[in-house]
């Protein structure tokens, strides 16, 4: 595996930092990676609850004795701890449930849409911990999309911006904050990964407290921090000269026993082992 470091450029700030990011082919995923990560640990904790339904302790020696209580019955309040999000969004209908400025200015595509000024998925507006995940393809210059956002003032952003034409272009990863309408913490950064003209991008957010960390088509991009803004949802957006078509959308909160396991294999997946 190669590491190299790429030079984060912030417009607001007096001082560069440099960002460790191993570097592979857009043709490398973690499938393999992230079933044997997930069956693992997901099979630890159905045995752990299994083994503390069927043993108890009794005595004043502390003998080990066999529970009368089921094992299930523990394992059914372990999974239903929680509660859980999961919503999905294909575009194949109306628009009604993103919230949309006084002018919209989205078109709705034979099985995408093309976003415009930011709208907010209102399902989502509430939420604090989860994952975002959505598939897209750029048509001119860029893709945009938001996460904590609450209202148009206040949200966090990351988009992909092409820097150079051709077949093979060259990209940028550019995230920052709004709080209260003012831009802040913008920072611009190489994507490490081959990009080729009309791609598909499968990007995953996950948004964990104060930690984002984004994988775009399995591949660790980026990770960041910023405290500010303790809730809200997902949308999407165009900035001048940008076009993009979204095909779906999908949100998994981390409340649920599920989430919490999916955030914590986020956080653990190793980057990809190189030839």
């Amino acid at each position: 595996m190669r590491a190299v470091s790429a030079r984060v450029a912030r417009s607001d700030e007096d001082f560069e930092e440099l960002w460790p990011i191993y570097v592979g082919s857009s043709d490398e995923t973690r499938p393999v990676h992230s079933a044997v990560a997930s069956t693992a640990t997901f099979g630890l904790l159905l045995a752990m609850a299994l083994l503390v339904g069927s043993f108890g302790i009794s005595g004043p020696g502390g003998t080990l004795r066999s529970s009368t209580q089921p094992a299930w019955d523990n394992l059914r309040k372990f999974i239903g701890s929680g509660q859980s999000t999961s919503l999905r969004e294909e575009f194949r209908g109306s628009l009604s449930g993103w919230t949309a400025p006084a002018q919209s200015d989205w078109v709705q595509l034979a099985d995408a849409v093309r976003p415009g000024r930011l709208r907010i998925w209102s399902n989502t507006v509430k939420l604090t911990n989860y994952h975002l995940e959505f598939m897209g393809q750029i048509e001119h210059k860029g893709m945009s999309w938001a996460y904590r956002a609450s209202d148009v003032d206040n949200y966090y952003a990351t988009k992909i911006v092409l820097t150079s034409p051709g077949p093979l272009p060259s990209a940028n990863l550019v995230r920052y904050a709004v709080v209260g309408g003012a831009v802040s913490k913008r920072a611009s950064l190489p994507l490490p990964m081959t990009i080729k003209r009309d791609m598909l991008y499968r990007v995953l957010v996950n948004v964990k407290g104060d930690q984002f960390t984004t994988r775009i088509n399995g591949q660790m991009v980026d990770t960041w921090s910023d405290a500010r803004l303790k809730a809200g949802g997902v949308g999407f957006f165009a900035e001048k000269g940008e076009s993009a078509a979204v095909r779906w959308v999908s949100v998994n909160n981390h409340e649920g026993v599920l989430g919490r396991v999916m955030s914590y294999l986020t956080i653990f997946v190793p980057p990809p082992v190189l030839p």
